[in-house]
């Protein structure tokens, strides 16, 4: 009898087996949709081998083990004389005492929750965060282009007046609206981060140092314009910060408050790299690095004053930017084919500054609805097997008088006792759970309710469907036929 059913067990865990490697096979082929858009191709190489087909032959027959063997040794532990007699069944006794199928029902069901839950979590965060104001306009149809005339031999004089004309010619081109040259395209991986050590006359910097590390960037006078960051202060670089004029600099706003809280930061000096610079402008916080960071000091120097061998060039189009991009391929080849560049859109900025949340939101709500359906699958069986288990019973109900449904309200309140039970224990193990996602969370707390109740309720709606099913199939026994069964 044993060896019978461990057979049984082990065909269905063969067959789970073999469909779960065939969808792994197509899951494999999504490689390049989950990757981060990034300028270097990155790959992962999945792919089934020996030791993959292994482990998973091996879970298999473990799981064969562990939950084939145990009802196998049950069933062969029954009473051949109380099996004759038709007193095997144990209604009454299964619905005392819950059985290792239902411990195992709520078990998934609370998995369900808890990443449910999160996924919520996540997702909500994911919302709050799309919502950042970023310090520029994200709504611009911009593209970047990353020029490097320096690698094509070019010092420093003619990488200037080559990017300098790359701008003119890209700004006489029909469809743009605006054209500038940046060092560091900020929430990318061109360096948005790099610092100087300034000091600042007059200020008391933390603990006596006599300066301290600030994060920049080098960019033309149509920057602020271009990216549509706001000069909240002041004025912008113009064609009057020259190689030879007094060296400017436009500072952020938190910037001007943590140096010069009392006063305004306009017509202050900062020295940067020996350098005496005069604050002309305060610009609004822009996030540098990733969306989630504090507000940091920011420095942005005019590109005339600080020259550099490579540049992005920013072009803001007047709608869609893809015919402004073959155009002006052509315009940089045209120039010199030896210049590398790369192209970016702001979309392709935006999709790799928000990857990581929407890869954690999506990540863990995929597991939360496999879970779900697991414990969908599991419930269901459950709770037909009670019916079938429970059909005599039932019959003898209807046959003195219960009406169908009242045998619906009680198979399906067997169910959802199971599911509530499963979501009460998957609601509390949340709530010391989710408190491990508070860093990962935005505008979002770790016990926030629309979440919990968000989920439950999703819970709640699967389990009822997946008990409804067998509650009709036993509002329709016929009470004749349960009757003689026996």
């Amino acid at each position: 009898l044993i060896s019978q059913l461990l057979t049984e067990s082990l065909l269905l865990a063969s067959m789970g087996a073999g469909l779960g490697l065939l969808l792994a096979v197509g899951l494999f082929k999504l490689q390049p949709a989950l990757l981060p858009p990034m300028e270097i191709a990155v790959g992962l190489d999945l792919h089934l081998d020996a030791s993959v087909i292994a482990f998973t032959l091996a879970v298999s027959v473990l799981a064969v083990l562990i939950f084939g063997l145990t009802p196998a040794l049950q069933a062969s532990k029954v009473n051949s004389v109380a099996a004759l007699k038709g007193e095997v069944h144990g209604a009454g006794r299964a619905a005392r005492r819950p059985s290792v199928r239902t411990v195992l029902v709520v078990g998934q069901i609370a998995l369900s929750v808890l990443l449910l839950t999160a996924s919520g979590l996540l997702v909500r965060s994911l919302v709050s965060s799309r919502g950042i104001d970023l310090g520029f306009d994200r709504q611009k149809h911009l593209v970047f282009f990353d020029l490097s005339p320096d690698i094509a031999g070019y010092n420093t004089v003619h990488s200037t007046a080559f990017l300098e004309q790359v701008e003119a010619r890209a700004a006489a081109l029909p469809g743009v609206r605006h054209a500038s040259l940046v060092q560091r395209v900020l929430l990318s991986d061109s360096g948005g981060g790099a610092m100087r050590r300034v000091s600042i006359p007059g200020v008391q910097l933390p603990q006596g140092q006599p300066n301290v590390p600030i994060m920049f960037n080098v960019v033309d006078s149509s920057y602020f314009q271009t990216m549509g960051t706001r000069l909240l202060q002041g004025r912008g670089f113009t064609a009057a910060d020259s190689p030879t004029s007094a060296k400017a600099v436009v500072i952020s706003q938190v910037m001007a408050k943590r140096f010069w809280p009392d006063k305004s930061a306009l017509g202050q000096q900062i020295v940067s790299e020996g350098t005496v610079c005069e604050v002309i402008g305060v610009a609004e916080n822009a996030k540098i690095i990733h969306v989630h960071e504090a507000p940091e000091p920011y420095m942005y120097f005019p590109l005339a004053q600080w020259p550099h061998g490579e540049a992005t060039l920013i072009l803001e189009a007047a709608g869609d930017t893809r015919p402004l991009v073959a155009r002006m391929r052509s315009e940089i080849q045209g120039m010199d084919r030896n210049v590398p560049f790369q192209v970016r859109t702001l979309h392709s900025l935006m999709q790799q500054a928000y990857w990581s949340d929407q890869m954690g939101a999506g990540f863990v709500g995929t597991l939360g609805l496999l879970a779900i359906f697991v414990g969908t699958l599991g419930l269901y069986g459950v709770v037909a097997f009670v019916v079938n288990r429970r059909s005599q019973e039932i019959g003898i109900r209807m046959a003195l008088g219960a009406e169908r449904g009242d045998i619906l309200r009680m198979v399906v309140g067997q169910g959802l006792k199971l599911a509530a039970i499963g979501t009460g224990a998957g609601l509390a193990a949340s709530l010391l759970a989710m408190r491990l996602l508070a860093t990962m969370l935005y505008g979002v707390k770790p016990t926030d309710p629309i979440a919990f109740a968000g989920s439950a309720a999703l819970v709640i709606l699967v389990a009822l469907a997946a008990s409804w099913i067998p509650a009709r199939r036993a509002a329709t026994i016929d009470p004749m036929k349960a009757l003689r069964t026996e």
